[in-house]
């Protein structure tokens, strides 16, 4: 499992930007790109729709969970991370994100819309272990499904 993320600057304010637009209501993303000696590196994000619509919970349409995963394929990466928001908690995985982490053992970024930051946490045991949040300069690959590289779903 990863010791850090390193998400690209450009990437990490779009996801932001992505939180904020979905308030009261959280956010959601499929991040993508590869790992090297134990440490995760985003290169693409698929900005997705809440289909709960709530302010407490996310899930992402199958038919968005198709494109994000064949995107990622069509860029030769993998899916490497989940991101979502809490709109008005703290940056840490509820009792319902460590059962979803269980099943979807990548690296879950959160961005907390009560104090804006971004916090990283992997599956460890039926709980989760924080790992360091890298801010990469520049903006990272495009994803292949979009026009820019963050792929809103619209």
């Amino acid at each position: 499992m990863a010791g850090t993320i390193s998400i690209p600057e450009r990437q990490l304010r779009a996801l932001r930007d992505h939180a904020l637009e979905w308030e009261p209501d959280e956010s959601c993303a499929i991040l993508y790109g590869g790992s090297r000696g134990g440490d995760v590196y985003v290169r693409g994000v698929f900005l997705a729709d809440n289909a709960d619509r709530s302010p407490g919970r996310f899930a992402i349409a199958g038919d968005q969970l198709i494109a994000a995963y064949g995107g990622a394929e069509r860029a030769g990466m993998g899916v490497v991370g989940i991101f979502h928001s809490h709109p008005a908690s703290e940056a840490r995985p509820s009792e319902t994100d460590l059962r979803f982490m269980e099943i979807n053992p990548v690296t879950w970024v959160i961005y907390s819309g009560a104090d804006g930051a971004f916090r990283a946490f992997v599956p460890d045991g039926g709980g989760a272990r924080e790992v360091g949040v890298v801010v990469a300069p520049g903006g990272g690959g495009a994803d292949p499904a979009a026009a820019a590289d963050t792929a809103a779903a619209d």
